[in-house]
């Protein structure tokens, strides 16, 4: 998870180019500009990694109340140990996780942007993860996102300033609600099949994963 600010090509980029391209450009004009492309999309310049400990509540975030509980993100709720304990619920059918929950879950932290992100447009991204709702500072940015197979991206350039603090809150929702009903029930009523949520391969994990 990261914010991102796809430029155009400015002065720090062109000096950054630059003082990598002696050693790494290649003398192939399209796999130099892709060179430059690659160092442009990834350069610390235009990239701010959120991934760290984030405040957690085991609920939707209309109801959420942080009184110190937090998580390590990326990563689901099980590897956090947050959910339902499981443990002692044993079946030969399928895996079987130590902590299980179906449902809405709501993750904050704050962060600052940098003040030399004036003017620039500002994109978060999730790259794997259930359903998203994203509120920054309480205000919501877009509609929910519900893709479970492609990265999650808000534009959140009308909602924050450079070289201020800003707070954001992140709802994360892995329950059938306004899924396709297939997605979550197929060959067994009430059992889940599709890969993507079934306790028989990657299992109905909630949070947000890299």
């Amino acid at each position: 998870m990261k914010l991102q600010s796809p430029c155009p090509v400015t002065l720090p980029l062109l000096q950054s180019f630059l003082s990598k391209a002696n050693h790494s450009c290649p003398n192939d004009l399209s796999a130099c500009l892709d060179f430059v492309e690659h160092t442009a999309v990834h350069d610390s310049l235009f990239e701010m990694d959120l991934s760290g400990e984030w405040s957690f509540y085991m609920g939707a975030m209309e109801n959420a109340s942080f009184s110190g509980e937090t998580v390590t993100l990326p990563g689901t709720m099980d590897e956090n140990g947050k959910g339902y304990d499981n443990r002692n619920c044993l079946s030969i059918r399928h895996l079987n996780r130590d902590y299980v929950y179906t449902g809405p879950a709501t993750y904050q932290r704050t962060f600052t942007l940098p003040s030399s992100w004036s003017n620039r447009r500002i994109v978060l991204e999730l790259e794997r993860t259930k359903k998203t709702r994203v509120l920054l500072d309480g205000v919501s940015v877009g509609p929910r996102q519900m893709s479970y197979s492609t990265p999650h991206r808000y534009e959140i350039t009308p909602f924050c300033r450079a070289g201020a603090a800003h707070t954001l809150t992140i709802e994360v929702d892995n329950s059938a609600s306004d899924m396709p009903h297939a997605l979550y029930s197929t060959l067994l009523e009430g059992e889940a099949w599709s890969h993507q949520i079934t306790e028989h391969t990657q299992t109905n994990w909630n949070s947000i994963t890299g």
